[in-house]
């Protein structure tokens, strides 16, 4: 009875998000191609005695009286197969995948020709492509070899001692960037991934200002919602029951996050804010925002009462934070870091297009290094670096599987600039 199989399609409300089921579909051409391809189409593929009891049917196809009842009230269709015709129906199967190959290989560039795994335990860092300076990461790289994959060029190398492997994203956007991700893990053995990047502030200057650091505790897609016609936000588009799953909110290792807080710490007081990027505040060393969550879109917000709208509801402290690449490292069971630095706030410069500081006049011809993207960015890397130096070795031997749940108590999210117990035995002085 275990080889005959019941195909079940799910309501359109009820299917796999379209996001998880294409990389599932990416993953099944690459690897498993009848039961994940199926998937990717919004099947089910289960053993026919797991589906229903009573003997198999003696007719080559027929439809159950469950399934038939099935049908009439949501759009079910289901058919069994007895197990001497499989054969058949495995190749049928086999030749529709061929072709639905070829399509997918005739619009998108192929991961690979043949199988090139490298099994030696790296950390894979994830660059965004903009701002355009990897010096801060680079400088610290010694690289061994590139290798190109499709559209996704990886430096393979070390930090220090420690082995990694880095791909700065061939063009811009969240999704691109967790693609590389993918395309990363089929290729090396990542033990864990590492987002150093920039971000927009969703808090008032008062709290947070350009420079301070924002790590991940937890990750959220804030524009995942249903808008009501009078403008109310409603998280996840289908508001009777989530699609998502355990993907909706994803929640950082605390174990990396102590390691990572402890990177920023070293980091943070080793640097001193140009006093342009903030006028008229005191503070001079980034702020470190230790349980941050950060929200992630492509969009870039510079209407301050839908940054309200969206703080409200999804509670994020920034946005332009890496959700796509988090839900790809959950679904391989790879630990995901992620750090990000405030690179603009239209709440902290109103009167600017997008909240981005202006440099003095002096500083604008000395060229990009000045401007505040690059300094976020650098101090990111910079925190990433230091990362991999102190504790990569730990990384790379230790299991640090993924929450299902949120692991940090709800007052963290409250006070997130308290480290409470955090740096405790840590080494985490500059």
């Amino acid at each position: 009875m275990s080889d005959v199989l019941l195909l079940h399609r799910k309501p359109a409300k009820e299917c796999v998000p379209n996001y998880l089921r294409k990389i599932a579909l990416m993953k099944s051409l690459y690897h498993h191609p009848l039961p994940l391809a199926l998937a990717g189409a919004g099947f089910h593929a289960i053993p026919y005695a797991q589906s229903t009891a009573g003997p198999m049917p003696a007719q080559v196809v027929k439809v159950s009286k469950e399934a038939k009842e099935t049908t009439k009230k949501n759009d079910v269709h289901a058919m069994k197969i007895e197990h001497k015709h499989l054969p058949m129906f495995l190749l049928a199967c086999l030749c529709l995948w061929l072709f639905a190959a070829q399509g997918i290989v005739m619009a998108a560039p192929r991961l690979s020709e043949h199988s090139s795994y490298n099994d030696l335990p790296r950390l894979g860092i994830l660059a965004p492509i903009g701002p355009p300076d990897y010096t801060e990461l680079m400088k610290h790289v010694s690289v061994e070899k590139t290798l190109t994959y499709g559209p996704f060029k990886f430096y393979v190398g070390k930090i220090g001692k420690i082995p990694t492997v880095i791909c700065i994203q061939p063009f811009g956007g969240p999704v691109t960037r967790s693609m590389s991700a993918l395309v990363m893990s089929q290729h090396f053995n990542i033990k864990a991934f590492i987002y150093p990047g920039t971000s927009g502030a969703h808090l008032e200057p008062s709290q947070m200002i350009i420079g301070d650091v924002v790590l991940g505790a937890q990750h959220v897609n804030f524009a995942n919602f249903f808008m009501t016609k009078t403008g109310e936000l409603v998280p996840d588009e289908f508001t009777e029951e989530s699609s998502m799953g355990r993907y909706g909110t994803l929640y950082a290792n605390p174990t990396l996050l102590r390691y990572l807080a402890c990177a920023a710490t070293r980091v943070s007081s080793a640097t001193r804010l140009p006093e342009w990027l903030n006028p008229g505040m005191t503070q001079d060393h980034p702020k470190i925002f230790y349980y941050g969550i950060q929200g992630t879109s492509t969009m870039w917000l510079a209407n301050k009462e839908f940054i309200k709208k969206t703080n409200q509801v999804f509670h994020e402290i920034d946005e332009d934070g890496d959700w796509f690449s988090a839900v790809v490292a959950a679904m391989y069971h790879i630990p995901f870091i992620e750090v990000s630095t405030i690179s603009d706030s239209i709440l902290e410069f109103p009167e600017t297009e997008r909240g981005i500081p202006v440099p003095p006049e002096n500083l604008k011809k000395r060229g990009a290094k000045d401007n505040a993207s690059v300094i976020a960015q650098g101090i990111s890397y910079k925190i990433a670096v230091a990362l991999i130096n102190q504790f990569g070795e730990k990384i790379l031997k230790g299991h640090y599987p993924t929450p299902v749940s949120n692991p940090f108590p709800d007052i963290s999210y409250a006070d997130p600039t308290n480290p409470r117990d955090m740096l405790k035995g840590l080494d985490c002085q500059p």
